[in-house]
């Protein structure tokens, strides 16, 4: 245990990822309870074709369906390579313990990326003709118009309220909340800990506030798009690492290891690194939603018109008509936010702003990480080890949560990982007790998106 402490910089920052990992279990619980309190309260997003009791039963019995859609991949996945280990492939490669597991996890999120970038690509590019979404974020804020096509909506609230979705929309985010949701109990609980272990947690409980507050809000145009981006490009990097663990490597492997591993850099770079953080964060939501919600004559604005004297005074030109001149490029966003740093109109904007940016920052650093691991296959060593060494390295802390292991700091009381064992299962409990409340006679209720309008 000393020696993996002393890997990760000594005893303190030890003790700093341990205490950084509990704050990100609590946040992860409190995450649980506000997404059934909200769902509970009425708070759905336009369109949905269930009450709110019938909502949070949806969210119940989707989580017990994806709690056992992660045993059964896990259980063909150790059925299935463990015959194509010893039968097919040289040496078993999955023969130790260990990177079986490994190969367990990343064979259940292969499979769930996969079914649900086919679901998002039905939504985007099937249902109803396909949406333009992806194509042009600008549309992220453009509702129906009678007689068929789109128009920039006139006020902030018709975007974010009234614009229903199809059930299809809404089932694609209540599956996801229920994926993620076990993937954070999984990773905490019973995967194998990487060397990015924190920052993986860390992603989990910002994607989770993310699906959470979108959908809560209506945003769920920006959402499906962020999740299909996320998704897509999952499915590659499972591949590198099924082929990795598998050491499909060299001649004998066909070269599948470094086939996945180009083809990562190059998805990983577009998806991640162009279209999350140039089309959907900058162009999609912090221009498009300002350039719209705050455009002259837009209801909402008439107090601070008046208060400067002009309809001009905060980003869009003389002249400025929002359904002819929006996604013109005569837009001033940096004159905007210094004008009008924060607006009713623009709800929720710097909070999705940040997630998404904390979001793009996490996939720099593993895109730096990924390039480390090229750079020393160009030099000769091999994948299967250069992964081992850069990425997959000893255990988190040297610790195996979840598997009965270490469960306690030497003094016979209970480490701060076991404690956030205990609180993850915890919040199990919580969420059936939640639950349980939601359907106790006369309880409050607050009013719902569609009343408060």
């Amino acid at each position: 245990r000393n020696t993996a402490a002393c890997r990760f910089g000594g005893a303190a920052w030890s003790r700093t990822c341990c205490e950084g990992e509990v704050m990100l279990v609590a946040a992860w619980v409190l995450q649980c309870v506000g997404i059934v309190y909200t769902l509970s309260s009425g708070y759905l997003a336009a369109g949905c074709p269930l009450e709110s009791d019938a909502a949070v039963q949806a969210l119940l019995v989707a989580l017990v369906c994806a709690f056992a859609f992660v045993r059964i991949c896990k259980f063909s996945a150790r059925v299935l390579g463990g015959q194509l280990s010893r039968r097919v492939l040289v040496n078993d490669p999955l023969k130790d313990p260990r990177t079986m597991r490994k190969f367990e996890d990343q064979t259940w999120q292969l499979v769930l990326h996969t079914t649900m970038t086919i679901l998002e690509l039905y939504i985007l590019k099937v249902e109803d003709g396909g949406k333009a979404w992806l194509e042009d974020p600008k549309r992220f804020w453009m509702v129906s118009r009678e007689g068929g096509g789109e128009r920039p909506t006139p006020t902030a609230a018709e975007a974010i309220f009234h614009e229903p979705h199809s059930p299809v929309v809404h089932l694609l985010f209540l599956v996801q909340a229920a994926a993620w949701i076990a993937t954070c109990f999984s990773h905490v609980c019973f995967e194998e800990r990487r060397r990015d272990y924190l920052m993986m947690l860390a992603h989990h409980v910002v994607t989770i506030g993310l699906i959470w507050l979108s959908y809560t809000f209506n945003f769920v145009r920006v959402g499906t798009v962020v999740l299909f981006v996320h998704d897509a490009s999952d499915i590659v990097i499972d591949l590198l690492k099924v082929t990795n663990y598998l050491q499909l490597e060299g001649p004998s492997g066909l070269f599948l290891v470094e086939a996945s591993y180009v083809t990562n850099l190059l998805t990983w770079a577009y998806f991640r690194l162009y279209v999350l953080p140039v089309k959907v964060i900058w162009r999609g939501i912090i221009n498009a939603s300002r350039e719209v919600a705050t455009a002259p004559g837009v209801p909402g604005m008439e107090a601070f018109s008046a208060s400067v004297g002009s309809e001009h005074t905060r980003g869009h030109p003389p002249g400025y008509v929002l359904d002819t001149s929006y996604g013109d490029g005569s837009f001033d966003i940096f004159a905007n936010i210094r004008a009008l740093p924060a607006h009713e109109n623009i709800p929720m904007f710097w909070t999705a702003s940040c997630l998404l940016v904390i979001l793009n920052v996490m996939h720099v650093v593993w895109y730096l990480l990924m390039l480390n691991i090229g750079r020393k296959m160009l030099y000769g060593q091999a994948p299967s080890t250069t992964g081992e060494e850069e990425y997959e390295g000893e255990q988190y802390a040297g610790r195996t949560l979840g598997k009965g292991k270490e469960a306690d700091d030497g003094n016979g009381t209970p480490s701060k990982q076991s404690i956030s064992v205990f609180m993850l299962k915890l919040a199990l409990a919580t969420l059936l007790c939640a639950v349980g409340a939601a359907y106790l006679p006369g309880r409050s209720k607050l009013p719902s998106m569609q009343q408060r309008q």
